[in-house]
């Protein structure tokens, strides 16, 4: 958990860096080393066209350094009444009123968590999902809690103690 310094937002609050597992990060830097890799041939190639070895050039850079920003760039954190998430230049905020779970999950579908060790933010009556994977789960929870009344923890997650809505 990190503080953001001088930030912008007067009423934001910590930041919860994501857990990235091992394997994941293996494979995406695999993808980086291969991206670099046909660049390199490329850009080797005496025979190659001059367009081509640049349009090769900035695709590659391009494609790495969006990789390595949804890799390294994951965090959630609070601000003005939201939960929000961050992977690279996507954004998801989710207001503290409208979540009614946060539960441990291990759900492989695409979302803002580098991680399978995940929880499962459950809003709106339970229609919507947000998957996330900050790798303090516990000071997590701790901090949406004290953020959300609305919300208590029960082991290892938070629930609506209350009956609004």
């Amino acid at each position: 958990m990190t503080n953001r310094a001088g930030s912008s937002h007067a009423s934001e609050g910590p930041r919860f860096a994501a857990k990235r597992d091992w394997w994941v990060s293996l494979l995406l830097w695999v993808a980086v080393a291969t991206m670099v890799g046909a660049s390199w041939m490329v850009l080797g190639d005496p025979d190659a066209d001059p367009a081509a070895r640049i349009g090769m050039l900035a695709t590659s850079v391009g494609s790495v350094a969006f990789v390595l920003w949804l890799l390294y760039g994951t965090y959630y954190g609070f601000r003005e009444g939201e939960l929000y998430a961050r992977a690279g230049p996507f954004r998801w905020r989710v207001p503290l009123q409208s979540i009614d779970e946060v539960r441990p999950s291990h759900n492989p579908l695409s979302a803002p968590a580098p991680s399978l060790d995940r929880l499962a933010v459950r809003y709106r009556n339970g229609r919507r999902l947000l998957l996330i994977s900050p790798a303090d789960k516990a000071a997590f929870l701790r901090a949406l809690v004290a953020r959300a009344p609305h919300l208590g923890i029960e082991g290892d997650r938070a629930v609506r103690v209350g009956t609004d809505p």
